[in-house]
C-alpha cells in the first residue's frame, strides 16, 4: 500500500492529484476501503473510496486534493486509513504536499 506520489509541490488554490495504490496479495478477491486524511485547509475528491481487487493484482484510486487559498506555505503530510476484513490499517501510508507561493 503506498500513495503516489510520495512527495508533490503546490500552491495554495489549487487541486493536486494523488493516488493510493494497493497490491491484493492474497489468493482471494478482496475490497479495500481508503479514508484520506487530511491537515486542515485540504478537501479530497471523493471523501472515502472502495477498491475490489482481484488476487495477485494491484488497483488504484485517484484523489483530487483541493488546497484553499491562502493556505500558508509549508510541508503539510496526507495519510490514508486503509481497511480490509479484518484488517485495519490506521495511517497505514503518507505523502508530503509542499505549498509554495
Amino acid at each position: 500500500i503506498r500513495i503516489y506520489p510520495y512527495a508533490r509541490k503546490a500552491t495554495s488554490g489549487s487541486t493536486a492529484e494523488l493516488s493510493v495504490k494497493i497490491f491484493n496479495h492474497s489468493d482471494a478477491v478482496n475490497t479495500y476501503y481508503i479514508n484520506p486524511d487530511v491537515p486542515e485547509g485540504f478537501d479530497t475528491e471523493p471523501a472515502s473510496s472502495s477498491l475490489v481487487i482481484q488476487p495477485r493484482t494491484e488497483g488504484e484510486q485517484i484523489f483530487k486534493i483541493r488546497i484553499q487559498e491562502q493556505l500558508p506555505a509549508g510541508l503539510y503530510m496526507v495519510s490514508a486509513d486503509i481497511s480490509t476484513g479484518k484488517w485495519d490499517l490506521s495511517r497505514w501510508s503518507e505523502a508530503m504536499i509542499e505549498v509554495v507561493q
